[in-house]
């Protein structure tokens, strides 16, 4: 008789199981927020670190698609540049002990933190004084960081190539970027205000950013 753990799912099926378990566990986690107290910070950041994680480990079969960008967007939003720093570092060591370690370590670790610069840094533009996130201008910022961030990344195979090699393995790997770009748009729509919503929930200072960036959008 054969039991569940010897059904096969393929490709496509581990993917929409893995998506859907990614799903379950949001649900759970903000259901799980809810309940909790208002104004507590370490409850914001284990949270975003918790989803970081395990979105990047279960969502790993999809290629270049994960929702740290995201996320880091928004806690560097709310939270500023240390807590978003510290929100990187733990994201990327933590996951890559699953995914696997290398000097692209590193350099994730800073690309990411950028991105959590760039989310402080643009604090009272995606967020107005209300509290309330502007989901379009996160999206195009989502969107940009995508290849801005494997961009970064790529450059860590400097390490064993010549600086020739660059711009062809940047051209090569358009469509990558591309891909993780899209991906963030979806995470934008799906995630952002939620996201957005619970870290304000757990904190009482004021945006980082203290001059509004033109509102082109």
């Amino acid at each position: 008789m054969l039991g569940a753990h010897d059904v096969e799912l393929g490709m496509t099926g581990t993917l929409i199981v893995n998506v859907a378990i990614f799903a379950l566990l949001i649900t759970g986690l903000w259901r799980f927020e809810r309940r909790l107290e208002s104004g507590q910070i370490l409850v914001g950041l284990a949270l975003i670190a918790v989803i970081g994680i395990t979105g990047r480990i279960i969502l790993e079969p999809l290629p270049n698609i994960s929702p740290v960008t995201i996320l880091l967007l928004l806690a560097g939003a709310h939270y500023g540049i240390r807590h978003g720093l510290l929100l990187a570092t733990v994201i990327v060591v933590c996951s890559n002990l699953i995914l696997g370690h290398g000097i692209w370590t590193l350099y994730q670790i800073v690309a990411w933190s950028l991105v959590a610069c760039a989310g402080a840094y643009l604090s009272t533009w995606l967020i107005d004084s209300d509290g309330k996130l502007n989901i379009n201008r996160l999206i195009v910022v989502g969107f940009a960081s995508g290849f801005a961030f494997d961009w970064f990344v790529s450059l860590s195979v400097l390490h064993t190539q010549p600086i020739s090699y660059l711009a062809p393995y940047l051209v090569q790997g358009f469509v990558y970027d591309l891909v993780h770009a899209i991906g963030n748009l979806a995470f934008a729509a799906w995630l952002g205000v939620p996201i957005s919503d619970m870290l304000k929930r757990h904190y009482s200072f004021k945006l980082e950013a203290t001059n509004n960036v033109p509102h082109a959008f």
